[in-house]
């Protein structure tokens, strides 16, 4: 589930993925939510996607949904959410959002990805711009359901622990008495 369609966010790299786990899930389908947004070079990118589902021939697989404002119950409805993007992602909001709705994550390592997901413990997670290495994490989260739905229990159990405006709050408090003493 994507927010916006741009080459950083790895949209292709999915897609890449999703193709070569298809083939041992035929029941399973993908959806990019997002929009290419009006600029040439999005609108660009986003034919490039439909060609190359085409070319990996999963088309009938993959449902483009555009833009949407209740991609929350998009979400809700999805047993995987995969953030792909092949750029450090400073914050993630997609995945603090499918954390919140329970969903299972695989997302990729970098940037601020790793503060909220634990490999293996809270989601899954993936080199960027490695389809090969997304294709694994697809397939292991696909394979057993019951880990997948643990390992997301557990994100959203830490989150709402670690994530607390409180914890905010005391962590901005060390961070103002650490500099006040250097």
């Amino acid at each position: 589930v994507y927010k916006r369609q741009s080459p950083w966010k790895g949209q292709d790299v999915f897609l890449r993925a999703f193709a070569q786990i298809a083939h041992r899930f035929p029941e399973a389908r993908a959806v990019i939510v997002g929009s290419a947004g009006d600029k040439p070079q999005g609108r660009a990118f986003e034919k490039e996607l439909h060609r190359l589902a085409m070319e990996l021939r999963i088309e009938g697989r993959v449902v483009f949904a555009g833009h949407r404002d209740d991609v929350e119950v998009v979400m809700g409805a999805s047993d995987i959410v995969v953030h792909s993007s092949s750029k450090p992602e400073p914050l993630g909001r997609v995945i603090m959002e499918a954390i919140a709705l329970g969903r299972p994550v695989i997302a990729t390592n970098g940037g601020g990805v790793p503060e909220m997901i634990e490999d293996g413990v809270t989601g899954s997670l993936a080199s960027p711009g490695d389809a090969e290495d997304l294709s694994r994490a697809l397939g292991t989260v696909l394979t057993d359901p019951e880990r997948a739905a643990e390992m997301a229990e557990r994100a959203r159990s830490e989150a709402r622990s670690r994530f607390t405006a409180e914890s905010f709050a005391r962590t901005l408090e060390r961070e103002y008495e650490a500099l006040l003493l250097a």
